[in-house]
């Protein structure tokens, strides 16, 4: 949130422990700021400059999500790992 995104929309399929604090935050620098509990396998979501992807870690998850989704995504694409963070620059 720090580059100041006119509207941030976060996924998880699990409640987010820190979600107040973000909309807080969200709130003082004017950002379009939604969480949603759910899998972005089987949603359809809207385009975005930036997908951050932190869910499932498995090889077979990932396909998935970005074959569904990269077509999707302006500029950025982020993954992350306990182990490593990829950063891919969209070719769309």
């Amino acid at each position: 949130m720090a580059s100041r995104p006119k509207k941030f929309v976060h996924y998880d399929i699990k409640d987010f422990c820190n979600e107040d604090l973000f909309k807080q935050f969200a709130k003082e620098e004017n950002i379009d700021y939604e969480f949603r509990k759910q899998n972005v396998i089987g949603v359809d979501i809207e385009k975005f400059d930036l997908l951050f992807i932190d869910d499932y870690h498995s090889y077979s998850h990932v396909k998935i999500e970005l074959l569904l989704n990269a077509p999707k995504i302006k500029k950025y694409i982020i993954k992350v790992n306990p182990d490593y963070c990829l950063f891919i620059r969209s070719s769309s």
